[in-house]
């Protein structure tokens, strides 16, 4: 008493005419289908255009062609909205091309038809990395890209920004001496970028006399809208006497 009974035994029995009854709604002819969109490995870079892909199939894999397929996508704090539709090709596959300003999540839907049952994609991710730049204040750059002071120099001035902007956010400046044994990390400065997006720093050098190899790369640790990302590595050399 107070007990109820595991129904496994009477849902097995019941398998047969269940699935009798849904193939009598399928009908015959009319397959279900699977949609899928295809996950991006990386960030997109801020401006850069993005391409992802898809496939719209039966569940046993033929390719279902000339299908409209709408899609969707949902930026970072913000809601779904419908963005576009395409066709789908021979192979049942197509491609959505766009330019997101933030981390954006995205769907696909297609609503089906008289000869295939509709479906949703589960979602995918598109994360989107900043632009950040950085470059070398005051030095001759050579044909390699590299930065050449005078012997003697004991500190050089760099300056970037970072795109779109993030107002009083903080980023990471990590200088390293190039040298045999490989890259060896001199320090790490924390900046605050400015109203604007931008930053600047003066960075020391040891041994100005000698002269040496150095680099500079900015880093930026990432939020609810935009995925890390870093700047090109700068190359900076200062010339023996």
């Amino acid at each position: 008493a107070g007990q109820t009974a595991c129904p496994g035994g009477n849902v097995s029995r019941a398998l047969p005419r269940i699935r009798r009854q849904v193939a009598a709604v399928i009908g015959a002819g009319k397959p279900l289908s699977r949609l899928r969109l295809g996950s991006l490995a990386t960030p997109v870079v801020f401006g850069n255009e993005a391409v992802v892909t898809g496939r719209l199939s039966t569940r046993r894999g033929d390719p279902l062609a000339g299908r409209v397929v709408q899609l969707w996508r949902r930026p970072a704090l913000r809601k779904w909205s419908r963005a576009d539709s395409v066709a789908t090709g021979p192979a049942g596959r197509f491609a959505w091309r766009l330019r997101p300003r933030r981390n954006t999540a995205l769907a696909a839907v297609f609503s089906g038809g008289a000869r295939a049952w509709g479906d949703d994609s589960p979602k995918v991710r598109v994360r989107v990395a900043p632009r950040i730049t950085l470059e070398p204040q005051g030095g001759a750059q050579d044909s390699a890209g590299v930065y050449h002071y005078p012997s003697g120099t004991e500190s050089v001035e760099l300056s970037g920004a970072l795109l779109p902007p993030h107002p009083r956010s903080k980023l990471f400046l990590r200088i390293s001496e190039v040298t045999d044994a490989g890259p060896q990390l001199l320090a790490v400065h924390e900046l605050r970028l400015d109203a604007s997006g931008e930053f600047r720093a003066e960075v020391s050098l040891p041994h100005p006399e000698a002269g040496g190899a150095f680099t500079a790369r900015a880093r930026w640790w990432g939020d609810a809208h935009h995925a890390p990302g870093s700047s090109p590595r700068s190359r900076i050399a200062v010339d023996p006497p």
